[in-house]
């Protein structure tokens, strides 16, 4: 499948969309880079993010719109091109992670959940900004389950 969109186009959103949430959060102390893998390096992730505690510092890994087919069928509809959950989910990870949970089941499910009511109470919103859809799909938004990351 070829990218639909402009790379770059894409990059800028989603970098946009990073430093929102970041405010949003309340994490923008964190230097976060973005970077794109192809699909195998990321496996059955749309993203991850590879944090550095002592400089408080991240690079976040992201899958572009054009390789979500070889994992949205394992995910709920409209989830895995829901770049806004999946940005969200990893910078609540660096909000849940100093807490050093033993289980990390238990923190994806916190991130899940968190991220959803985030992006849905954002989406409500009437003065909200335009959110991050993969070139403008039709059936970006329609998450609604908080199970994508398990």
């Amino acid at each position: 499948m070829s990218d639909p969109c402009d790379s770059q186009q894409f990059e800028s959103a989603c970098k946009e969309q990073i430093a929102y949430w970041q405010r949003v959060l309340r994490v923008q102390d964190w230097r976060i880079e973005i970077e794109f893998w192809p699909h195998r390096a990321l496996e059955d992730n749309v993203a991850r993010t590879h944090i550095n505690w002592n400089n408080k510092s991240a690079v976040m890994v992201l899958r572009y719109p054009h390789e979500l087919g070889a994992v949205e069928h394992d995910w709920p509809a409209g989830e895995a091109g829901d770049y806004d959950l999946s940005i969200v989910h990893e910078l609540i990870h660096l909000l849940l992670k100093p807490m050093d949970s033993t289980q990390q089941v238990a923190e994806e499910q916190a991130c899940n959940i968190l991220a959803l009511a985030i992006v849905q109470l954002y989406r409500a919103h009437p003065q909200g900004p335009t959110t991050l859809s993969p070139c403008g799909g039709e059936d970006a938004h329609k998450a609604s389950s908080p199970g994508h990351y398990m």
